[in-house]
């Protein structure tokens, strides 16, 4: 799990992403599997964001300011501060690590449990699951039932020792797989999320927030809600999606409101030059590391849309077929763009879980939207 004091754990999700890419495919019978090009970009994708996230944060200071926010599915917040999860975290869970090669893993975790972060909210009753969300938007779900009947957790320690971010931490799940061997074949090492930030009970209703951020402007959130949105005209395209867990590899039909309706919505004005930024419930699309950065032209002149609907290829004429955009799949609201506008976005281009839709000035001279290196 961690260098030194049981530390064998990398910070990087290589292992991670490629199981994901198995298990999350293999479930899906008339589905392409990977090819090797399409692992060796994951994997590299996944590398540069675990660098980029650990260079940017010290753990002590990290881990004082950590919080972690349990999303209901009429979408309240409750925020729970590092001293309330420290109090919480009254388990222990001792158990073996997912296999990583032929090195033998195992440590003691103190850990929340699931089933008690639910409590804290009202309990799982007539709930169906939920979705863990990493700091770098790394998703996973869990079912209730699982939850209920074993012990998983968010672990605060392992070994006694505070688990740093190049281990996972500060909050890192645990699945008590010693214990209850069958869990392995349910969540495999793709499920063990690390830096954990979000826990979504079932999927939230739609919703976004529109806000101008250009000088002199008033900066006041435009909150367009489920119903709104539903009355804004319906955008479709049918592409391959780069959120990869649990979608299809061949293209899927996605059908959602251009970037540019809801920014009329708002009643805000594109001028030439300025730029639309797009942010999710993970800290690290909201932060200065890693934006996504539309221009006006992405925004104005191309089909850069958030999606809220999807369906296999060839539904694009049957409404009735597309489904909302569960939570476990990265909903209910995920941004789909052009494939220029993938091209020079990157790795910053698949955000799911969107919340903002930011408005801002012409970039400043030098800079650029390409993609970070």
């Amino acid at each position: 799990m961690r260098r030194g004091h049981a530390r064998t754990r990398s910070p990087t999700r290589a292992a991670a992403w490629l199981a994901l890419a198995a298990a999350s495919l293999g479930s899906l019978a008339c589905s392409r599997g990977p090819t090797d090009g399409e692992l060796d970009q994951w994997l590299e994708e996944a590398r540069a964001a675990d660098r980029e996230a650990i260079a940017a944060h010290g753990d002590d200071d990290e881990r004082a300011r950590w919080t972690l926010t349990i999303v209901s599915p009429g979408g309240a917040e409750t925020e729970l501060r590092w001293p309330e999860l420290e109090r919480m975290a009254h388990t222990t869970i001792d158990t073996d690590l997912p296999p990583e090669g032929d090195v033998p893993r195992r440590a003691r975790f103190r850990a929340v449990t699931l089933h008690d972060l639910l409590e804290r909210v009202g309990g799982s009753a007539g709930h169906r699951d939920i979705t863990l969300v990493a700091n770098d938007g790394f998703r996973a779900t869990i079912e209730i039932a699982d939850v209920d009947a074993y012990p998983i957790g968010l672990a605060v320690e392992a070994d006694g020792h505070p688990i740093d971010r190049a281990s996972g931490g500060p909050l890192f799940t645990v699945f008590p797989i010693s214990a209850e061997p069958s869990l392995i074949e349910r969540y495999t090492s793709s499920w063990w999320v690390f830096y954990v930030t979000h826990v979504l009970l079932d999927t939230p209703p739609a919703r976004v927030r529109v806000i101008d951020e250009r000088p002199g402007r008033d900066p006041t959130p435009h909150v367009l809600d489920e119903a709104l949105l539903e009355s804004l005209p319906r955008n479709q395209v049918t592409m391959g999606v780069g959120y990869r867990t649990g979608w299809p590899s061949e293209p899927v039909v996605l059908e959602g409101v251009l970037v540019r309706e809801l920014v009329q919505a708002a009643g805000l004005v594109l001028g030439a030059g300025e730029q639309v930024r797009v942010m999710t419930i993970a800290p690290l699309t909201r932060g200065e590391l890693r934006p996504t950065v539309l221009t006006a032209d992405d925004v104005m002149l191309r089909p850069s849309m958030l999606a809220r609907r999807w369906g296999a290829e060839g539904t694009a004429h049957d409404p009735g077929a597309l489904l909302p955009i569960p939570a476990r799949l990265g909903g209910p609201l995920a941004l789909a763009v052009p494939s220029d506008v993938q091209s020079r976005l990157g790795d910053r281009v698949w955000l799911t879980h969107v919340t903002d839709v930011v408005v801002q000035g012409p970039a400043a001279p030098g800079a650029s939207t390409e993609r970070a290196r």
